[in-house]
């Protein structure tokens, strides 16, 4: 997938995270991307790479697989999985061609063009984690943890104004540098007293936990910005709004501890309903990385520093500009001192509703396990319920991954591919079992 940390152009907000992690003194990365050592700095990575520099599945195994052979439908919604109720056996996949109306997953009778049968002994599950549950239930599997153990990376962000500089924050790769100061963070307590002014907590006796956060920059187009600017009044939004050229924003990304999801289905439209809480741990070390990145941005030169939390005032430093214009003006309630900020930001917590929230990866609703009681599938992907059906997305992770799961996820496709094609090779297999002329995948 041509990961490589070479040629890497960082763009405004990423030198910025750096910049300011120099300054405050705190760890800060680069991370490799996957762009084969190519200078890539469209812009558009959250909208499809018009280039095809980012070297994802689309540009490279799906390609290995049309060399191969394979053969590919778009427009297509799998209904379900065809599976012997006697034998327990996969037979195939109902396939319905046509757009779907109204924006649903699922196309309508009257919106189906048609209705395709794809026979195979071997069908491999990978529609993400958010809807291989629903194909899988579809399909009439009952195990209990379809669905559930849901792990969502949650996100909160802070937000940076530099008025003498124009950041223009959709500009640039997406994300080329990382601070892990906070990748224990929520229970040792020992940055927060940094940031905050407060006194050093005891000495810490259990090793880091690696369940803290990770802070990074996001694709921050208009629309996602806008979404996750703290909402004091109207007024004060479109002020935070003006700033958006000039603003830097830094995601908090938390590793899932106490945190529960899980997801359902509508039966007619196939929509995903995600019931999240957020648990009490990882709101302490979003909490804690937001004072982090706070610290980081005001380091850095930030003229004015907000996190997602609604009832905490800005806080505002030398610089700030009081025009009334590019800037909106300064705010009337604001701290000057970023201890005093951070203590009122400790003090409201990160709280749903009350904080902006945001999930940044989704994983683990389906997820493998030794046995049916804890999980989905068996450790090579293989479904309990059904012999010759895998999956091979991210929903087989046991847990939440501590970084960015991109990689992790092709490596544990990629090893549930190398097992069906082993056993396919050992007559193992649901295919091989009915024999070669039988075996599609």
């Amino acid at each position: 997938m041509g990961v490589t940390a070479e040629n890497i152009y960082h763009s405004q907000q990423n030198q910025i995270l750096f910049d300011g992690c120099q300054k405050a003194g705190y760890p800060c990365d680069t991370v490799p991307q996957n762009s084969g050592g190519v200078d890539h700095r469209c812009g558009f990575c959250s909208m499809g790479c018009p280039y095809g520099e980012k070297l994802g599945t689309h540009a490279t195994w799906l390609h290995d697989a049309a060399d191969a052979g394979a053969q590919f439908l778009d427009d297509a919604f799998v209904k379900r999985v065809l599976i012997d109720n006697k034998t327990r056996s996969v037979r195939g996949v109902e396939v319905l061609i046509g757009g779907a109306a109204g924006g649903t997953p699922m196309p309508s009778k009257q919106n189906t063009k048609y209705r395709l049968v794809v026979k195979a002994h071997t069908v491999v599950a990978a529609c993400g984690t958010l809807h291989t549950p629903g194909l899988l239930q579809r399909s009439g599997l009952k195990n209990r943890n379809i669905g559930r153990n849901v792990r969502l990376h949650p996100v909160t962000v802070a937000m940076g104004f530099f008025p003498d500089r124009l950041v223009r924050p959709y500009e640039g790769p997406i994300l080329t540098r990382v601070s892990n100061v906070a990748a224990s963070a929520g229970g040792e307590g020992k940055l927060t007293a940094e940031v905050a002014g407060l006194p050093p907590p005891p000495p810490r006796t259990l090793p880091p936990t690696g369940y803290g956060v990770r802070i990074e920059t996001p694709a921050s187009y208009p629309g996602f910005s806008g979404s996750l600017f703290p909402f004091r009044s109207p007024l004060d939004h479109r002020r935070l709004v003006l700033q958006y050229p000039r603003t830097a924003t830094l995601i908090v990304i938390a590793r899932d501890f106490d945190s529960t999801a899980s997801l359902s289905y509508d039966p007619v439209t196939a929509h995903v309903a995600v019931d999240f809480a957020l648990g009490a741990k990882d709101a302490r070390a979003l909490g804690e990385g937001v004072l982090a990145a706070g610290r980081i941005l005001s380091a850095a030169g930030a003229a004015e520093v907000n996190s997602a939390q609604h009832h905490v005032p800005p806080l505002v430093l030398d610089g700030a500009p009081d025009d009334g214009k590019a800037s909106g003006g300064v705010p009337a309630n604001h701290f000057t001192d970023l201890s005093v900020w951070a203590r009122a930001s400790l003090a409201e917590g990160v709280r749903p509703v009350r904080t902006n929230l945001a999930c940044a990866h989704q994983m683990g609703s389906c997820r493998m396990a030794a046995t049916p009681a804890r999980g989905a599938v068996d450790p090579h992907g293989r479904a309990f319920e059904a012999r010759g059906l895998y999956v091979a997305d991210a929903s087989l992770f046991p847990t939440a991954s501590g970084v960015n799961p991109m990689l992790t996820t092709a490596t544990i496709a990629y090893r549930v591919a190398c097992g069906i094609r082993d056993e396919l090779a050992a007559g193992s297999g649901a295919a091989a079992a009915k024999g070669k002329k039988g075996a599609r995948l």
